[in-house]
């Protein structure tokens, strides 16, 4: 399409429209030139005419203005949710030992009372054992992905701080650090889960940051969950503590018919 300018009353042309692009990546044309092509009622604004408006510079407000927007969404993205990260923890255990469960289960006796008045099993640290398993799992899936099951479904990825996805080793000494700095202390001291993550929450807030983000320099990015991700979490953590009822139940029954 060619394109006629009228400069100070002045006209010219006709030009291509990559002339006239050319004319404003370079700066000779301001925007105020008047403009007229074939199929155009008047003349116009050159800046008001559509097929130009992404070579125009931005102007420092604008700049200024976006800058802000992205420090805005990046401090959004940053900000610290504990509980959030508490209960995507809570789920990626979940599947993780019902898989682990569905793999093991055939290789353990079915009857609670072989595995309660076994010495060997009974004293196996399973909670422990189960969650340092799970150590290189979470690796590979943070390197892999940026995210576990739980975190995806709540929205949470774990990224470098240049916003790339951690490497495997380095996903690893992260979830190695989880482990040996907060659940291996809380099994140490079975003090209750919600005290445990309370403590966490307190250190995450002040700080802004976790001691494993800030030595392996990665950092957590949080989205905002749609309803349905927190209905669909109500509805496992229900499941979890029902669950957990019935098997405390079991084992409780077992043990009360174990021979003193």
């Amino acid at each position: 399409m060619d394109y006629h300018l009228s400069i100070a009353g002045e006209r010219s042309g006709p030009h291509t429209q990559l002339n006239l692009i050319e004319g404003i990546r370079e700066g000779r044309l301001k925007g105020d030139e008047l403009v007229w092509h074939v199929g155009m009622q008047d003349w116009q604004p050159l800046r008001s005419v559509r097929e130009f408006d992404d070579y125009w510079p931005v102007s420092e407000e604008t700049r200024l203005l976006a800058e802000a927007a992205r420090t805005r969404a990046r401090a959004e993205l940053d900000r610290p949710r504990p509980w959030i990260r508490f209960w995507a923890r809570v789920l990626d255990y979940t599947w993780f030992m019902l898989a682990l469960g569905f793999v093991l289960g055939p290789q353990l006796p079915s009857d609670p009372k072989v595995i309660m008045a076994s010495p060997v099993l009974r004293n196996i640290p399973w909670s422990s054992l189960m969650l340092l398993l799970y150590v290189p799992v979470e690796a590979w899936l943070l390197s892999r992905y940026g995210a576990t099951p739980g975190r995806f479904l709540l929205r949470t990825q774990i990224r470098r701080l240049d916003g790339g996805l951690p490497s495997f080793r380095q996903a690893l000494r992260r979830s190695l650090q989880v482990f040996l700095k907060g659940l291996a202390l809380m099994l140490l001291f079975p003090f209750p889960q919600v005290f445990t993550a309370l403590w966490s929450r307190s250190v995450l807030v002040q700080r802004g940051i976790s001691p494993w983000d800030e030595t392996n320099e990665t950092r957590v990015e949080h989205g905002e969950p749609e309803p349905w991700r927190y209905l669909v979490v109500t509805g496992i953590v229900v499941g979890i503590a029902v669950t957990f009822l019935l098997v405390v139940a079991q084992l409780a029954a077992a043990m009360s018919s174990l021979p003193n």
